[in-house]
C-alpha cells in the first residue's frame, strides 16, 4: 500500500516538474497526455535499471572481495598465514 502512495507522489512530483517543459510546446494538451500516458512505463523502467545496477554492484563487490582474499592467501601461502573468514 505504501509503495503505491510513494509511486503516486513521485508521479505527481514529476508531472509538476515537467509542467514548465510542457509549456514550451505548441500542442500542450497532446504532449501532456503523451507524458502522463508514459510516466508509469518510465518510472518502472528506471526502477528496474536501478535495481539491476544494485545487483551488478553487489556482484562486483563480492567478486572483488573474493579476489582480495585469494590474492592475500596466495601471497601468504608459504608462511601458513590464512585470512580468517
Amino acid at each position: 500500500m505504501e509503495e503505491r502512495v510513494y509511486k503516486e507522489n513521485l508521479k505527481r512530483m514529476i508531472l509538476e516538474m515537467a509542467q514548465d517543459e510542457i509549456s514550451n510546446y505548441s500542442s500542450q494538451k497532446g504532449v501532456q497526455k503523451y507524458f502522463e500516458g508514459n510516466i508509469d512505463k518510465i518510472i518502472n523502467e528506471n526502477i528496474k535499471n536501478y535495481l539491476d545496477d544494485i545487483s551488478v554492484n553487489k556482484i562486483y563487490s563480492k567478486n572483488k572481495e573474493k579476489s582480495i582474499i585469494t590474492e592475500y592467501a596466495t601471497k601468504h601461502k608459504e608462511t601458513n598465514l590464512w585470512l580468517p573468514i
